[in-house]
């Protein structure tokens, strides 16, 4: 997957990676800097940003 979308995947081997989808957005956490140039439409967001769509995916897998 993660060659598919552009994401140098030695980073990803060494630091980690996690991927989920929500309101029809993915969101990564790379474990490393990843280049905008690396990934089409790639955009940078603050960690709560991230942290808010993390719970509110967990919440549903518990509810489901």
């Amino acid at each position: 997957m993660w060659n598919a979308i552009g994401v140098n995947t030695g980073g990803i081997w060494l630091a980690g990676g996690v991927c989920f989808e929500h309101d029809c957005q993915v969101f990564m956490n790379l474990g490393c800097q990843a280049d905008r140039n690396e990934v089409d439409g790639l955009v940078e967001i603050v960690s709560s940003e991230y942290e808010d769509a993390r719970q509110r995916v967990l919440t549903r897998r518990r509810l489901a």
